[in-house]
């Protein structure tokens, strides 16, 4: 559960910060209209709750692409130009994300708005928990990126390094990051190719 003010995103643009658990509530007794607009209702079908380990926490509304036994494969579509270490994620690019229960990583594949790939980008994360409408976690900052050529670069070492030496990082979560960066170096064409046959099937 999740407690305090986070950020309210809808496809990476934040709309307004708000309680969890108040929208949860606003959605159970069916008063999401007070919240949303029909546009925003007609895409809606998922919430990601990201709790951060430097920053607030932060809510997103996704759509939901596929979903299986123990898996979420969540759909987002980039309404500005954003950017993932060098390289710049055009605004209509579009992100594939797999969340698997007990894993601790979220992979996303991202492509351009005409198909054509951009790369594969992995979040370390902790305590994953898929629900009916939700999936909740807890982002470790590192990220691991590789281009479609699978050349892979490390972002935001630097930042969780300084961050953990301020002691706001338990040795428990660092080795749990160590560790994920591991199987993602041995395994990542494994998840990719796992991804991308998710992806094609429901395609």
């Amino acid at each position: 559960m999740l407690f305090g003010s986070v950020n309210l995103f809808w496809n990476g643009r934040q709309k307004r910060p708000i309680h969890p658990m108040g929208m949860l509530d606003a959605c159970q007794w069916l008063d999401v209209p007070l919240l949303f607009p029909d546009a925003i209702l007609m895409e809606m079908r998922y919430l990601e709750f990201k709790r951060h380990l430097d920053k607030p926490d932060a809510v997103y509304l996704c759509e939901l692409f596929a979903r299986g036994d123990d898996y979420v494969l969540l759909r987002y579509v980039s309404e500005r130009e954003e950017q993932v270490g060098d390289v710049e994620i055009m605004e209509g690019a579009v992100t594939y994300a797999l969340y698997r229960e007990g894993k601790g990583y979220v992979a996303w594949r991202m492509v351009e708005s005409d198909g054509r790939l951009i790369g594969h980008l992995f979040h370390i994360c902790k305590g994953m928990q898929i629900g009916e409408s939700q999936v909740e976690y807890k982002d470790l900052m590192l990220d691991l990126w590789f281009s479609p050529a699978g050349v892979k670069i490390v972002l935001d070492r630097e930042e969780l390094d300084e961050f953990a030496a301020t002691g706001a990082v338990s040795q428990e979560d660092l080795a749990w990051i160590a560790s994920q960066e591991r199987e993602i170096n041995c395994r990542y064409r494994s998840i990719i190719s796992e991804l991308e046959g998710l992806v094609a099937t429901v395609a």
